[in-house]
């Protein structure tokens, strides 16, 4: 008889578990359509990865199996967005190539304001926060030249200012960063996303 309950209680508990796990798969998909990250982030589309955390901050850029999407399919999708960051970054620069390599949209966002706001190249500070050749980020058919080791590893939004330029101290560069995310949230909660 034990035997019989012991099985039964199993049985039980396995059964409410998958239900619970399909019924927050739901939940995260509802969730994650409306722009926050896939780590269940309060702010939209991952600010609060966007400068801090590094590379392994745990947000990642590939759509999931619970339906969130990457950054180039958010910024293709809002248009309003997409309008406002092409006014922000250098002529023919193509921000859904761009925007695929980060690992959230607010990071990307934030990315454009700090090279609008500082005058920093684009595709250096692209090249910077993803590891990936700065020729990646620049316009068809142009050349930037950006310092030595650049795109060398990873690093943070304000790690990559002070390294493109030397002449902001960590205050100033984390502050930058700081200014550059609000203006991110901003042009995410004015375009609906």
């Amino acid at each position: 008889m034990r035997k019989a309950l012991a099985v039964i209680a199993v049985g039980a508990t396995m059964l409410w578990l998958s239900a619970s796990a399909a019924m927050a798969q739901g939940q995260s998909q509802n969730h994650t359509s409306h722009g926050a990250s896939a780590a269940g982030s309060h702010e939209p589309m991952g600010m609060d990865h966007a400068m801090g955390g590094g590379p392994n901050n745990g947000v990642g850029k590939s759509s999931t199996a619970t339906g969130s999407k990457t950054p180039d399919e958010l910024l293709t999708q809002n248009t309003q967005l997409a309008s406002k960051l092409q006014s922000l970054v250098p002529q023919g620069t193509d921000l859904q190539a761009a925007a695929a390599s980060f690992k959230n949209l607010g990071q990307f966002v934030a990315a454009v304001h700090v090279s609008h706001n500082l005058k920093i190249p684009f595709a250096c500070l692209a090249s910077d926060m993803t590891g990936t050749a700065a020729a990646n980020f620049a316009p068809s058919g142009t050349t930037v030249t950006c310092p030595d080791g650049t795109g060398a590893k990873r690093m943070t939004l304000g790690g990559s200012i002070k390294a493109l330029d030397p002449s902001v101290d960590n205050t100033e560069a984390k502050q930058d960063a700081k200014t550059a995310m609000n203006q991110a949230k901003n042009d995410m909660k004015g375009s609906g996303k």
